[in-house]
């Protein structure tokens, strides 16, 4: 049996990021950027500016729209200008308090490199190709993309309601067990996940990836040891950077929490006919303190 690419976690909301017209080599779509950077393995640089801003100003008028920096947008990253005033919400997902400001992006979603400030045109240019020098071509590929979040979402689809219907957010933001409420749902990755109020609702709209389990659920130590996408149990989840990671077994968990770094998803596996199974488990779930 074929194994499965890493879990690419993107955990970006679809975005039509509309500005002025574009450059060569620059784009004001964010969402086509994103794309196109998992359809070619490149990372995508966001520049934030504003028209009100002076050192902005400056950098587009000797660096940004400089021969060596558009050649840089063609082959080293996917180069999009952002501007804060149209969308604070995305320059507040990124971090942003000062402009300029420079995100690079991995076509999974990670935050390769931050840069605030002015820079010359060299210095912007050895940016862009230290970003691009990150990726691993191996594990971003359009096809491995596609495998792995197509392959996940259809399994995790059959699931019924995730996490049991406990609330992801108060999970990882509190470490409690709190039971959500039907009225609050969201699907994400196939899953649906209720939230406890509206607020939560949104903090989980706005960055899924951030408090839904890794993997669509399923548990990371089998997947990446026997190839198999093996639901796990929420009397047994863990947290590894901050992530919510399901077990399928106490055996599993403690295995995993020795390395959790030494267990990444297999390569490639050819879609199963169902979702492999394990032996019930029969156990209280904490209402009161969290994992």
């Amino acid at each position: 049996m074929q194994r499965f690419a890493r879990s690419l976690a993107f955990g970006f909301a679809t975005l039509g990021i509309l500005a002025g017209a574009a450059n060569a080599g620059w784009k004001t779509d964010l969402d086509a950027a994103l794309q196109q950077a998992k359809e070619t393995g490149r990372p995508v640089l966001i520049h934030f500016y504003a028209d009100w801003c002076g050192p902005c100003r400056q950098m587009e008028s000797t660096v940004l729209n400089s021969s060596k920096v558009l050649d840089a947008c063609r082959t080293a990253c996917i180069a999009v200008k952002v501007n804060l005033d149209h969308h604070e919400a995305v320059a507040q997902k990124y971090g942003v308090a000062a402009l300029p400001t420079d995100v690079f992006v991995s076509p999974t979603g990670e935050i390769l490199d931050r840069h605030v400030g002015k820079a010359s045109i060299d210095q912007y240019v050895a940016r862009m190709t230290d970003a691009a020098a990150q990726v691993d071509p191996a594990t971003t590929t359009a096809e491995m993309t596609s495998d792995v979040t197509d392959l996940l979402t259809q399994l995790a689809s059959s699931f019924g309601v995730g996490l049991e219907g406990y609330s992801p957010v108060a999970l990882t933001v509190d470490r409690v067990w709190t039971k959500g409420n039907p009225e609050f749902a969201w699907r994400h990755a196939g899953v649906m996940y209720h939230l406890a109020d509206a607020q939560e609702l949104e903090q989980f709209k706005a960055d899924p990836e951030k408090y839904a389990p890794r993997y669509s659920g399923f548990d990371p130590l089998i997947l990446s040891v026997e190839g198999e996408a093996v639901p796990g149990q929420i009397v047994f989840g863990s947290f590894f950077e901050d992530r919510l990671h399901l077990h399928a077994t106490k055996e599993s968990r403690e295995s995993f929490l020795k390395n959790p770094s030494g267990y990444p998803a297999p390569a490639k596996l050819e879609v199963p006919a169902v979702v492999a199974k394990r032996e019930p488990v029969v156990a209280e779930v904490p209402t009161a303190s969290g994992i």
